[in-house]
């Protein structure tokens, strides 16, 4: 006698609540939306999952605390979500990239310069990016809009009335820049973000000089050194395109190589700033020259290879980089591109010089000269330099002590070149030789505009 199987129909109303909690969970908060406006019961699960919304919260706004964007808190990641929703929803993508940005660069921030992370300020309106539109007379790209709905840029002590443009003394917040800076010789360059309202006053005092060639053009980032090569930040609001200038020249570079230059050009280049920073790249170090005080900041010197370069002789390390410097450089018909190098030296301790070989470990050196090659981009030396001392000085080293570090600078017409050399010790002093003189060899380091410039 054969058997009838009745086949059972099994529908979505069958499926009890955990069911239907695990099925939404994989949806996107807009079909997660959609399945809350079907049945009453639907609405209930969705919204009562805090599991999900604070995935959500998370993956499209960093956050990861019961909070919104003004820092009022919520009883629940629903409702933390639909705050957020509400204040940068409009911005999409950029918002989702803008918030995951802001929270690298202050996790990185809080953990090697808490002064800087303590300098950004809270994220600006709707209604004060429209009058900043209005008064500038341009549409501001909504990248740039979305990156300054979270954080305003920084404030910092010595902006004053006039936003950094009076003659001020100097403070050591002038060093504090949020996208970094170098030191040489006499010209210091910090570059801070400019909040909204700075970007406005500055923009317009720029349009009234003559220094945009396009009113298109909005300031978002300078140095403090308003008066000897002044480096400067630009946005192109119709193309989206990030540009670094000197203040009072209409000369501009592209700071992003030309095929990322779209619309969203700021964030992009953000975040590459953001993976300089993580992948150490870019340190924080001392700001100021050998004789003046310490001052940290956050160093474009590249810090790791291999932009850095290293070698060890006789116990004594070297590591050398150098960082483009757009500001004093020329990219017209008569091109000149001006570089800043760093130079660290450190003796190793006694017992890292034995396993490296030494015969014997040596206690103290000092440095009596230098020699440079300056090489054209085929590899010929197109200059060769040979001097006592690096800037004025005679570092003596000790076994395991701090290191010694100067920079200094150079310019070339090509676009491709390097730098290579040595520097001649003397084991014990100058004033007390314990042994022989020897070269510490500088290995070559690259002397290249670079694709993305801070």
């Amino acid at each position: 006698m054969s058997q009838i199987t009745h086949a059972v129909s099994t529908t979505i109303d069958d499926l009890d609540g955990e069911c239907l909690r695990t099925v939404f969970s994989f949806l996107s908060v807009k079909d997660c939306s959609r399945v809350a406006c079907v049945k009453r019961l639907w609405r209930q699960i969705v919204e009562d999952d805090e599991q999900y919304w604070a995935k959500a919260c998370e993956a499209d706004y960093a956050v990861e605390g019961k909070f919104g964007p003004n820092g009022t808190a919520h009883g629940r990641f629903n409702a933390t979500y639909l705050a957020w929703q509400a204040s940068l929803g409009r911005y999409g993508p950029l918002a989702s990239r803008a918030c995951h940005l802001w929270r690298r660069l202050k996790l990185w921030l809080k953990a090697n310069i808490p002064e800087v992370a303590e300098s950004l300020r809270p994220g600006t309106s709707e209604d004060a990016l429209e009058a900043a539109e209005e008064r500038l007379g341009v549409a501001l790209p909504a990248a740039l809009r979305a990156l300054y709905r979270v954080q305003d840029g920084q404030g910092l002590e010595y902006e004053g009335d006039a936003f950094g443009l009076a003659d001020m003394p100097f403070h050591p917040s002038m060093l504090h820049g949020l996208f970094g800076g170098y030191s040489f010789y006499n010209h210091k360059t910090s570059t801070r973000m400019l909040s909204l309202p700075a970007v406005v006053a500055l923009t317009l005092r720029c349009r009234a000089v003559g220094t945009f060639r396009s009113e298109d053009h909005i300031v978002f980032g300078i140095s403090f050194d308003f008066y000897r090569g002044c480096k400067m930040l630009q946005l192109n609001c119709q193309t989206g395109h990030v540009l670094t200038s000197q203040l009072g020249r209409l000369e501009t570079t592209l700071a992003v190589p030309a095929a990322k230059a779209g619309s969203d050009c700021m964030l992009h280049w953000l975040e590459r700033y953001a993976d300089e920073l993580e992948r150490g790249n870019f340190a924080v170090s001392n700001m100021m020259d050998v004789d003046e005080p310490v001052i940290r900041g956050i160093s474009l010197f590249l810090a790791a290879p291999p932009q850095q370069v290293t070698a060890v002789s006789r116990g004594v390390e070297v590591k050398a980089s150098a960082v483009y410097v757009p500001e004093l450089s020329n990219i017209g018909m008569h091109r000149r591109l001006f570089f800043a190098y760093s130079i660290r030296f450190a003796l190793l301790s006694e017992e890292e010089q034995l396993r490296r070989g030494a015969a014997y470990p040596v206690q103290s050196v000092q440095l009596l000269a230098r020699h440079w090659q300056i090489l054209n981009e085929r590899g010929g030396v197109e200059n060769e330099i040979r001097g006592e001392a690096v800037v004025g000085h005679y570092p003596l080293l000790a076994a395991g002590g701090p290191d010694f570090v100067y920079q200094s600078c150079t310019q070339q017409g090509q676009a491709i070149g390097a730098m290579q050399g040595d520097f001649r010790f003397v084991e014990g002093s100058i004033a007390r030789p314990t042994g022989p003189e020897f070269d510490v060899l500088c290995p070559k380091f690259m002397l290249q505009a670079p694709d993305y410039i801070f």
